[in-house]
């Protein structure tokens, strides 16, 4: 994690505008409540960079339909697949977009304080969720293209990745977990737009 090769992404969105956005996010949700607010805005909360791979893709998918078959192509970059083995997967899909302008070299030197999680998943295992993802979205665009009456009955028939590369790079975090009614709440914030989603893990 600690190779020049690594890419990361700095803190820009601070401790105490982590807190009011993770506050914000529960006050516009029904699982607001004082002991949840007092516990964002004063309670424990956790900076991690966490490390994801980032897939760059040329994707071309075959489809086909009632009388109909066809091709539909798109570019993916910087596709984000989250490695940390703790991770909620939908919750970091939700912090989404990570501007990857934002990437410089890491240097390990310079942690700030921030802990840096390990790396669980290969990068075999990342590419094959970030395809899952790619299929999702070209067979979604194969069927906008097609009249309302006719786009449930387009299914793909295969897809090709003829240009692939992928990184690994550690974006940050803040995150805070929270136990209420026996339900335990995880919150994260996206340490460089302060993009916000919580989700309940347990």
């Amino acid at each position: 994690m600690a190779s020049s090769d690594v890419r990361a992404a700095s803190f820009a969105f601070g401790e105490a505008d982590a807190r009011a956005a993770a506050l914000a996010w529960i006050r516009r949700r029904w699982i607001a409540s004082f002991a949840l607010a007092r516990h964002a805005s004063g309670g424990p909360i956790d900076s991690a960079w966490v490390p994801f791979w980032l897939i760059d893709a040329h994707a071309v998918a075959h489809w086909e339909g009632p009388g109909l078959r066809g091709i539909v192509e798109i570019d993916f970059v910087g596709l984000p697949v989250c490695a940390e083995a703790s991770a909620v997967l939908p919750l970091m899909e939700a912090l989404e977009p990570w501007p990857l302008s934002a990437l410089r070299a890491h240097d390990a030197r310079g942690n700030g304080g921030h802990v840096v999680m390990p790396a669980s998943l290969s990068r075999d295992d990342a590419i094959t969720l970030a395809r899952t993802r790619m299929e999702r979205d070209l067979i979604a665009t194969a069927r906008r293209s097609q009249p309302a009456g006719a786009r449930d009955k387009i299914r793909m028939l295969g897809a090709e990745y003829p240009r692939e590369s992928c990184g690994l790079a550690l974006l940050p975090v803040w995150r805070f977990d929270d136990v209420r009614a026996g339900r335990r709440w995880r919150i994260a914030v996206n340490g460089v737009t302060g993009r916000t989603a919580g989700r309940r893990i347990a």
